[in-house]
């Protein structure tokens, strides 16, 4: 039999473990809430990035806000991959769309790169943290020196990450993959070694699959019409930059068209003479 003092000690460990269970699981409890807290506030922050923008600029207020969220996400754990995604699409707003020195946007497009190259090597077959990583280190590679980008070899990055986005999903972010490997073709300075790389042609070829998945996409059309002037297609051209800038920018993508819109409206001018009234 139990003496009343070990029934004693036996009752006082029993409520010491429930106490410790409920302390367990109220934390737990916390974490959670916690860490979908952060991630729903992120996409809150991000769905309101373009929020009193003056054309196509922006406060870096909420996109900070959405950064900052997503990064919390992340390091606790929670819904890590769709948290890293958001991540690198708020980087890439931030550096391109921002009110910000031209060293905050570096430093945006850097965050970008070394965060979307610790993410593929966890969700390597996640077309959409390629594409954003790439988005990324495209600009990142826009604003640095020749000297900078071949010791870090981005141009051939950027060709398997294009390469990749297509072998998962040819059709994300419409046609994004062939895109983003369209652009690369056609910046990269001639490499007389290697056939077939970079290409303009091979450019043109991939843009137009591009077009073909979405061929309203604000993104698609200019660098299309980039490629129908290059190759001296002006008529053609001008059809494509004429339809950008009528059609009003997206309520979803404000800042973003205004962006393609505008520098639309340059190649115009610059191609075409002033718009006549």
């Amino acid at each position: 039999m139990i003496s009343k003092k070990g029934l004693h000690y036996l009752c006082k460990a029993k409520f010491y473990v429930i106490g410790c269970l409920a302390c367990f699981f109220i934390s737990l409890c916390w974490s959670v809430g916690f860490a979908q807290s952060s991630f729903q506030s992120g996409q809150n922050w991000y769905n309101q990035r373009s929020v009193k923008a003056d054309s196509f600029h922006v406060s870096p207020s909420n996109i900070n806000k959405a950064i900052r969220a997503f990064e919390e996400s992340i390091k606790v754990n929670y819904r890590v991959k769709e948290s890293a995604i958001n991540l690198l699409k708020s980087l890439y707003f931030k550096g391109m769309h921002a009110n910000i020195s031209d060293d905050k946007r570096k430093r945006a497009f850097d965050r970008g790169r070394q965060w979307g190259e610790k993410m593929i090597r966890k969700y390597p077959e996640s077309a959409a943290l390629r594409y954003w990583y790439g988005l990324n280190l495209h600009q990142w590679d826009q604003m640095h020196n020749l000297w900078q980008t071949t010791i870090d070899r981005t141009d051939k990055k950027l060709r398997d990450v294009g390469q990749k986005i297509i072998a998962i999903d040819s059709t994300y972010q419409g046609g994004g993959g062939y895109r983003l490997l369209a652009q690369v073709h056609f910046e990269t300075p001639g490499i007389w070694l290697v056939k077939g790389w970079p290409s303009n042609d091979k450019a043109l070829e991939l843009i137009r699959k591009a077009v073909k998945i979405a061929p309203d996409l604000p993104a698609n059309r200019l660098f299309y019409a980039h490629m129908l002037i290059h190759f001296e297609r002006k008529a053609e051209a001008k059809t494509q930059l004429l339809r950008l800038t009528k059609n009003g920018p997206r309520p979803s993508h404000l800042v973003e068209d205004r962006l393609a819109q505008y520098r639309a409206e340059k190649l115009l001018k610059k191609h075409f003479g002033p718009k006549k009234d």
